[in-house]
């Protein structure tokens, strides 16, 4: 199956918003007060009604399954295939495909230990990623992990049950290369980076919490 990608362009928008400055001053006096009143316009005088929307570019690959693309902030689209394909397919602006990371990691060699069989060889299943403050590093959740071992849950109904944890893969945004993993809850799903880069917060579907990690040390911190 070869899936697609549209962007969309808001075309009254290709220029950035001007602000427009009116500034009044009372008669010349030591006490008077002087006011500013600043007013943001469209740049095309146009109301949300008038605008229209335009494909940019369009994606089109057999590596395509996405559940969500987030933009980087810094012209990089990440789009997250889960176990469809099992990676994260990257592209730019003009739609070229730049990097597709693939989810298989060896959890020893990040450092994690498991204490049961569970194999430490596993897949991913990438489904969000929300992006560090400067956009060099990406969080891409896995909904669920797969190896040996593993109890990946996909069921709706999920809560309140003893599931297997998963794990927020981090990604250079230069190299592309999964440089950290961390473990979080049953199923995580949406996440954030703190403004201040010291959390991320994950959002746990089936364990029905919330992982905090800390940034500095990749480790969760708090389980709330």
């Amino acid at each position: 199956m070869v899936a697609a990608v549209l962007i969309l362009s808001l075309a009254a928008c290709a220029n950035a918003p001007q602000a427009s400055q009116e500034t009044s001053t009372t008669a010349p006096a030591p006490a008077a007060p002087t006011t500013t009143t600043t007013t943001l316009l469209p740049p095309d005088g146009k109301t949300s009604d008038e605008r229209t929307l335009a494909v940019a570019f369009r994606v089109s690959n057999d590596n395509l399954q996405p559940k969500s693309i987030v933009h980087s902030g810094n012209g990089l689209f990440f789009a997250q295939n889960m176990m469809y394909r099992h990676n994260v397919s990257v592209f730019n602006r003009e739609g070229k495909v730049v990097a597709t990371v693939n989810d298989k990691v060896d959890l020893a060699a990040f450092g994690v230990s498991l204490d049961d069989d569970r194999a430490s060889k596993v897949k991913g299943s990438p489904v969000e990623v929300a992006f560090s403050p400067d956009a060099s590093k990406a969080y891409v959740s896995n909904y669920k992990m797969y190896g040996n071992g593993w109890n990946p849950v996909a069921d709706d109904s999920c809560q309140g049950n003893d599931w297997d944890p998963s794990f927020v893969y981090r990604i250079d945004t230069a190299t592309f290369e999964i440089d950290q993993v961390i473990m979080v809850g049953a199923v995580p799903k949406y996440l954030a980076v703190s403004p201040d880069n010291k959390f991320v917060v994950v959002s746990n579907f089936c364990s029905q919490d919330v992982s905090i990690v800390d940034i500095a040390s990749g480790i969760e911190v708090q389980r709330i």
